[in-house]
This record gives structure tokens, C-alpha cells and sequence, in this order.
């Protein structure tokens, strides 16, 4: 064997290492992403229903407010570009949820059973967990008006 050959056989056992090692390194992990296009802050069409759901590409999380007053946070599990799977609430079971956009301004929230969907409209960040008097529920991430 040649030294020409040798030095092209080192090459070749070189580059062959690397993109085998390539293959069984494990990649960074990516999570899912929303679309952009649901991005912003939500409020439920529904006055009595105080819940409001904020999305942005850092995930989903929804806000609601009962009878106590205070101001709670369910932080959603991304599945893909336009589903969630809910957090489960007094003891239920957690629900995927599909996201629909209507006319650019409604969302509209869609369960993998077509239970109990919703609609909501995008709102100022400030009007999470705002009581109808103006006031806001304890807990509540955005306690005064935006300017």
C-alpha cells in the first residue's frame, strides 16, 4: 500500500467516524409550537365565564377566577401548531383541545370529543383576571393597564 493510498484510506475512516457519529448523538429535543396566528391574549365571549387564555411561542396558559377570588394559572402541554391538551380541573380528566380561528378576532376552542367547546376574542393583556367593576382577582399577572 502506497502512502497516497494510506493517506486517503485515513481520510475516508475519518469521515465515515464522524457521520456515524452524527447519527447517534442525540439531537436537542424541540417542543412543539402554536402558530403564530393564535399568539395574544384571549377572553371568553361568555361574560359570566371569567377565563382567558394567553398564547404566545413560549406555550399556552390559561387564567380563570372563582368565587374565591383568586386568580388561577393551568399552564396547557403544547401538542402541535394548533392543539393543547387542558390541564384537568376538580379531579377531571385533562382534554385535548383544538384551536380554530373565526374572522381573525375569535378563537375558538374545539375538544377532541366536540364537548363543551368555547369561543374567546383577543384582548389587552391587561384584562386578565379583571373583575367587571375593574378591579383585579388576586394572583392576577397584570395588575394595572398597559399604556
Amino acid at each position: 500500500m502506497n502512502r497516497a493510498s494510506l493517506h486517503l484510506t485515513r481520510i475516508k475512516y475519518v469521515l465515515a467516524m464522524t457521520l456515524l457519529a452524527g447519527c447517534v448523538t442525540p439531537s436537542k429535543v424541540t417542543k412543539p409550537l402554536l402558530a403564530s396566528r393564535y399568539y395574544g391574549t384571549w377572553r371568553n365571549v361568555v361574560p359570566q365565564w371569567h377565563n382567558w387564555w394567553e398564547i404566545s411561542a413560549a406555550g399556552a396558559i390559561s387564567y380563570t377566577y372563582w368565587q374565591d377570588g383568586d386568580c388561577e394559572v393551568l399552564p396547557m402541554v403544547v401538542l402541535g401548531t394548533y392543539q393543547v391538551t387542558v390541564p384537568p380541573e376538580d379531579g377531571k380528566s385533562g382534554r385535548t383541545v383544538n384551536l380554530r380561528l373565526a374572522d381573525g378576532d375569535i378563537l375558538l376552542l374545539v375538544p377532541d370529543d366536540f364537548s363543551g367547546g368555547a369561543a374567546h376574542r383577543r384582548v389587552d393583556p391587561s384584562n386578565i383576571c379583571m373583575r367587571p367593576d375593574g378591579t383585579y382577582a388576586r394572583g392576577a399577572p397584570h395588575p394595572t393597564k398597559l399604556r
